[in-house]
């Protein structure tokens, strides 16, 4: 019996000294690896949007998107999809035609480098025609055939060129002169102002979404003097706040260079109600 212990006992002790050498064997591999190698890597930046670039001769350049598009920026989620070859040709030749009215000196201020046109386009879900990224310097632009597309696509391409000119997209600044020409009264909805207000805007505002904020106000203004100028000129022969809105728009416009094709001109009209 005594025998049969030691027998037992230094077996034990074997198996024990082999387990002890093989945990000192992995502790020293362990021991042994870059500390940083167990650590989470830190995940790739998201890829940019894959584009085509036309080769269609343009002031800015102009890229159709080659797959779907899926990024974020200032916190939203913009989602957009491939658009079909023969509506982003038809909408490649609107924007042609609405550049050519921009004098190169306020092209070169756009906060932007390229145009790209995709289909379907949504920021946090929502439906929008247009969207301009500062953040990585490309104007989105919906690029399809249904007719509020067609119908208002200037509108939504020239109050896009204004965000980038005045860098403002998603990022709205206080504007102490242009505030200062609204009623005392009044003050901004903010950004949560969605759906999109229709109806008769307000005095003093080109638009309901005018009443948003003040980069908005300032982009729906430029926007209106681009696509309805003797609309505009009607307006301000009677609106105070408005008239003194343009006047300010196209002093800072003025400021950087000629203004774009088609500009109302105030001049042809006569002004009996008040001195602009």
């Amino acid at each position: 019996m005594r025998h049969e212990l030691a027998r037992i006992s230094n077996r034990n002790l074997r198996e024990a000294a082999i387990a002890a050498l093989f945990v000192g064997v992995i502790a020293l591999s362990l021991s042994a690896r870059p500390r940083f190698a167990v650590s989470v890597q830190p995940r790739p930046s998201p890829r940019a949007p894959a584009f085509e670039t036309s080769l269609v001769p343009s002031p800015v350049p102009i890229g159709v998107a080659t797959e779907d598009v899926d990024e974020s920026s200032a916190g939203m989620r913009i989602t957009a999809k491939v658009p079909r070859t023969e509506d982003a040709r038809a909408i490649e030749a609107k924007l042609l035609r609405e550049l050519n009215r921009y004098p190169q000196s306020l092209l070169a201020r756009l906060n932007v480098d390229r145009f790209l046109l995709v289909s379907d386009l949504r920021c946090d879900a929502l439906e929008c025609g247009g969207l301009t990224v500062l953040e990585h310097r490309h104007i989105f632009l919906e690029a399809d055939s249904s007719d509020w597309i067609t119908s208002t696509f200037p509108g939504i391409l020239h109050h896009e060129i204004m965000h980038a000119i005045d860098g403002t997209a998603g990022c709205d600044r206080s504007d102490a002169a242009w505030e200062a020409l609204n009623p005392k009264s009044f003050r901004y909805e903010g950004n949560e102002f969605v759906p999109l207000p229709v109806g008769k805007p307000k005095p003093g505002f080109a638009t309901a979404y005018a009443t948003s904020t003040v980069s908005e106000d300032r982009c729906e203004l430029f926007k209106m003097a681009m696509i309805e100028p003797n609309e505009l000129l009607s307006r301000i022969h009677t609106d105070r706040v408005l008239a003194a809105k343009l006047s300010l728009l196209e002093s800072r416009l003025r400021q950087i260079g000629p203004l774009p094709k088609g500009w109302p001109n105030r001049r042809k009209r006569l002004f009996s109600t008040y001195d602009l």
